[in-house]
């Protein structure tokens, strides 16, 4: 059966040619779709915010909505209760003296108060800056900038009515120091002297945000925010961590303490990926890529077979029975797809790289695809 499907292959190349690219094109799109998903599927945001800081007490970042409805059938009351959580765009705030009180905790080195804040910046020529990948600008104080950590390349630390930004910015907008920007927040605009340049180490800026540290007194008055939006704890040398994060979760209370992996969520909400536009959009290409794959493939399939009427006859007149001519076409239409496939997986790798540039990690990835999704 085999050897009869390869001769059969040979002697209908024009026929099957038309079968062979659409497999080709589909098996390329569905791996460029899968891949572009995969990459979003797979995307978590680092905590690169606090990289230095072990623990981090985090502001509310979503709130919950508790919708009760009552319905009455006969003598029963029937109560329907459900519960609603959405992400804030900004970041709900902590106690004032939350800082304070943990810094007295056994085992802390410094309890550092984060307020961060979203900012839109420019130069006063009109150019606005943005992070990375279209990534938004955040503002900080400058007193938590050893949490990532940051550290000054030029200049120096900020004063009142002065500002230091991240290296990444500094070199988008060709802002040196003694320069200006225009600072935009919910309590004005202001126009800040750019008094130094900062960046972590090895590294321009963050992947996912830029970053704009004012001066701690300047803080409350530009950022509008009444307190932190998160405090995060440096630890002591041979601190037991288990111990010190069963002592700060004493004293925080309900505020949520998060280590490891889940310290970025103490970041700002605007400030991290949103997925789910592009899971949404790859999975819908992919889901339309393969419907059209199958009418297409089908049809090829069924022209060509329509073309072969006689020969099945024939084989059909010398004993070959439904079953075997079955087998005989599928056969032929899996060496044909493993075939095509063979080029098309490939190909698909070209197609998602051409729509989306390499990226360093798989945050900036996922920024890629949401600004190329923007133009």
């Amino acid at each position: 059966m085999i050897r009869l499907a390869l001769g059969t292959l040979r002697q209908h190349r024009g026929a099957y040619a038309g079968t062979f690219f659409a497999a080709l094109l589909a098996v390329a799109l569905l791996a460029g779709g899968g891949l572009l998903l995969a990459s979003v599927l797979t995307a978590k945001p680092p905590a690169d915010r606090f990289a230095a800081a072990p623990i981090v007490v985090s502001g509310d970042r979503d709130v919950t909505v508790e919708k009760r409805t009552t319905k009455q059938k006969k003598d029963k009351v029937k109560v329907k209760v459900k519960v609603k959580s959405e992400k804030l765009t900004g970041a709900g705030t902590l106690p004032t003296d939350l800082a304070g009180r943990l810094d007295d905790l056994p085992g802390v080195a410094a309890a550092t108060a984060d307020v961060a804040f979203p900012v839109q910046a420019g130069t006063p020529h009109g150019l606005r800056l943005r992070g990375a990948d279209d990534a938004p600008v955040i503002g900080h104080g400058w007193g938590s900038a050893q949490l990532t950590p940051y550290s000054l390349r030029t200049g120096e630390a900020p004063g009142p009515g002065q500002v230091v930004i991240d290296a990444d910015l500094a070199n988008r907008s060709g802002t040196t120091v003694g320069g200006r920007l225009v600072v935009t927040t919910k309590t004005g605009v202001r126009t800040l002297v750019v008094s130094g340049v900062a960046a972590p180490a090895g590294r321009d800026g963050l992947p996912a945000q830029g970053a704009l540290f004012l001066a701690d007194s300047d803080v409350a008055s530009v950022s509008g925010l009444p307190g932190p939006t998160a405090v995060a704890i440096l630890a002591r040398p041979g601190t037991d961590p288990v111990a010190l994060r069963e002592a700060v979760e004493g004293v925080a209370g309900d505020a949520p303490v998060l280590t490891g992996a889940d310290r970025v969520r103490a970041d700002l909400p605007g400030a991290l990926p949103d997925y789910i536009g592009p899971i949404s959009i790859f999975g819908s290409v992919i889901g339309i890529t393969a419907f059209a794959a199958v009418f297409v493939l089908t049809g090829t399939v069924t022209l060509g077979v329509r073309q072969r009427l006689r020969e099945l006859a024939l084989l059909r007149t010398a004993g070959a029975t439904p079953a075997q001519l079955r087998r005989l076409l599928g056969l032929e239409s899996v060496l044909l797809a493993g075939v095509a496939a063979l080029p098309g997986l490939p190909l698909g790798v070209v197609f998602a790289h051409v729509h989306l540039p390499p990226a360093d990690d798989a945050n900036r990835r996922v920024r890629a695809v949401l600004a190329y999704l923007n133009h």
